[in-house]
Formats: C-alpha cells, sequence, structure tokens
C-alpha cells in the first residue's frame, strides 16, 4: 500500500510523523525543562608534574653529564586533564499554547537549549518557534499549515573536530603538554601555546557557526465525496 502512494521510495515502507496538535477543550498553556549533565567518563592516567620532571632530569642524566631541566623546588605542576575538562550542563525549556474548537485547531510552542559542553567556550545556543494550524474554511474546505523556525549559534574552539587523533586536536594537546606550568621546550615557535599549552586554544581561538532554519509547509484538502478527498 505504501508502494501505490509512494512509489519506488515506499518499497521498504514509509514512516509518517504528524507532530503534535491542538485537543478538543479550552485553550491549554503547557511548560517543561530539563537539566542534563555530562563530564568525561574516563581519565588517562598520566604523571604528575613532580613525576614527570624528575623522569626527564634522569633521563638527560643518562644522556651524559648535562644539567637537570627542571628544578623540582621551583616547578608549578599541572594536571591538563583537570585544568580543562569541565561538567557540561544542558538545559531545555519549552512553552506552549494549544487548543481546538469546531473549525480550528492549533498548537504554538516555543523552545531554548543551551547546551556548555564538557571543554569550555564549546555549546550550543538554540531558539526554535513551531506552529501548526488546522482551519475549517467550509464543510468541504480545509486549510493545514506547518511552521518551524530555528536559529542555532554552535561554539566549538580550535581543534575540538571529530578527529581527535589529529595533531591539533585538544585533546592531543592536554595529554601531550608536559604537566607544567610556564615552561619552555626549544625550539620555540609560539611563546602562547609553549607556556598555557591547551588554554591558548580555549582563549586566542574561536568557532562559531551559525544556523537559521524555516521549514513551512501548506496544504488544502477538499472533500469530494464521502469516500474520497483531495489534498493537495
Amino acid at each position: 500500500s505504501a508502494t501505490a502512494i509512494y512509489g519506488s521510495r515506499g518499497a521498504n515502507g514509509v514512516v509518517l510523523i504528524t507532530t503534535k496538535q491542538g485537543r478538543p477543550g479550552k485553550g491549554k498553556v503547557g511548560y517543561s525543562t530539563s537539566t542534563e549533565l555530562a563530564r568525561v567518563s574516563k581519565k588517562m592516567p598520566m604523571l604528575d608534574g613532580y613525576e614527570f620532571a624528575k623522569f626527564r632530569n634522569e633521563v638527560r642524566t643518562l644522556q651524559g653529564p648535562n644539567p637537570p631541566l627542571y628544578d623540582l623546588s621551583k616547578i608549578q605542576p599541572v594536571d591538563w586533564q583537570d585544568d580543562i575538562l569541565r561538567t557540561g550542563i544542558t538545559t531545555n525549556n519549552r512553552v506552549t499554547f494549544s487548543g481546538r474548537n469546531d473549525k480550528s485547531n492549533y498548537y504554538l510552542a516555543f523552545g531554548y537549549l543551551e547546551n556548555n559542553g564538557i571543554i569550555p567556550k564549546t555549546g550550543v545556543k538554540q531558539g526554535d518557534i513551531r506552529f501548526n494550524l488546522t482551519q475549517d474554511v467550509t464543510p468541504k474546505l480545509r486549510f493545514s499549515t506547518k511552521t518551524n523556525l530555528l536559529y542555532r549559534r554552535n561554539s566549538m574552539t580550535q581543534s575540538t573536530e571529530q578527529l581527535g587523533s589529529a595533531g591539533q586536536s585538544i585533546i592531543r594537546q592536554i595529554l601531550s603538554k608536559e604537566p607544567i606550568l610556564d615552561t619552555l621546550g626549544g625550539p620555540v615557535i609560539n611563546v602562547d601555546e609553549e607556556i598555557e599549552g591547551p588554554r591558548v586554544w580555549l582563549k586566542e581561538y574561536d568557532d562559531i557557526a551559525k544556523e537559521f532554519r524555516v521549514l513551512q509547509s501548506l496544504s488544502v484538502e477538499y472533500k469530494l465525496s464521502k469516500a474520497f478527498t483531495l489534498r493537495a
């Protein structure tokens, strides 16, 4: 029966989605909200600052009569995983207005979503409006319209792309940078990156995408008889 209507595209079946409509009775106002928390499920075991400095000093000693790289009494250890990663919080709020009478059926909804990622400065802010209306003009003629407006602002930091193994991924920055503050290796190409490590990627680089969508549909139904209805 699906292929009779949709042709070869319906060969594997058809899923029809009907969005919310008003229910009979007086107009209703609804409000819903939800909050979600997210965090890294696994922390990678790494040497702390003192262990790392001691290890590098011992390696340097074995390579020859060289002075130590680090003064253990002056270094400032840092755990970059704890320093960068955080608990992400997502909130979703929605207000709806709906109603139905003999001739009209309406549904109006406003939504706002704010997602703060586990990496600072990352996340999504999104607002949307949905409006569904069905209106009987005559006993045989009916109009239906559905409108959806959406605005989304997606904020990423440089190097938070899906390729987590890329050379400049934020995760690789966190794991490969020595766990010590204010250290310079050589040769130095970018002083900020050398000293601040992953922090500089959060401070200096932005990757923001903005998206605006409008989805609109309009349909007209005319009842030809008790058995047949024409819909366009």
